[in-house]
């Protein structure tokens, strides 16, 4: 029988050892404030990450932002994030414009 420190020893390095997918990282909302993730491992963690979060911290494209942002219904892990406009994108997105919403 092992102890419960060998226990969580083993289960984070099995964790870090595992968190890779491939090229796409399994990430979680604390590591966003820290790296910029592409479209492809943000949509793959898209059930483990905050819309809101994703919003403030990563560089998003406008499909990501219709696609998920806008449609939170199926994505959004808290109430926050059904409250995101295009407004709020177009603030934390500066390099989206109304244009993109209108394509």
């Amino acid at each position: 029988m092992c102890s419960i420190t060998t226990y969580f020893k083993v289960k984070i390095s099995y964790n870090i050892l595992m968190s890779k997918v491939g090229r796409i990282e399994i990430i979680h909302n604390h590591q966003l404030m820290y790296t910029k993730y592409d479209v492809a491992t943000l949509e793959y963690n898209i059930h483990r990450l905050s819309l809101r979060n994703l919003l403030k911290t990563q560089i998003l494209t406008p499909e990501f932002c219709i696609k998920y942002l806008l449609h939170p219904e199926q994505h959004g892990m808290c109430d926050e994030d059904n409250y995101i406009s295009k407004e709020d994108i177009l603030l934390y997105q500066p390099h989206i414009t109304e244009t993109h919403f209108t394509q």
